[in-house]
């Protein structure tokens, strides 16, 4: 049960975070709460993603700090793909782009988020270390 008092500041770095719509942003919330109700101060550091859904944004609590960085490559095709108003040529398209990018271009299809992550992380808490990354 949270008491009203942070022991520890953790900075969690997730790319499935809220409004993601990815089995692991349920794993996340879950782990992100299980630790905010045990007295941990958390700041997120994830993806900007242009979403229009707002899929399990109201499960973290407002005073959990989430700080968003440019969205990646891939994420910026699928969302662009995601626009296409007929949904057969949509999914078939959103494959394509999967195997594209998973096989031949990214063995990790968000690699390229990788430095943002670290710019932004240094940016945030230069001056304030989290205890727990």
């Amino acid at each position: 049960m949270w008491l009203g008092v942070f022991v520890k500041k953790v900075l969690f770095i997730s790319s499935s975070i809220p409004p993601v719509e990815e089995s692991q942003t349920i794993r996340n919330v879950y782990l992100i709460n299980g630790l905010f109700n045990a007295g941990y101060k958390i700041d997120i550091v994830t993806l900007d993603i242009n979403s229009l859904s707002d899929f399990m944004l109201d499960k973290i609590p407002s005073e959990v700090t989430i700080y968003r960085t440019r969205q990646p490559v891939y994420d910026k095709v699928q969302s662009i793909v995601s626009k296409i108003p007929f949904s057969k040529p949509r999914s078939f398209l959103k494959s394509v782009v999967a195997v594209v990018f998973g096989w031949l271009v990214f063995p990790d299809v968000r690699g390229d988020w990788v430095s943002d992550v670290v710019n932004k992380s240094f940016e945030l808490f230069s001056d304030n270390v989290p205890d727990i990354l």
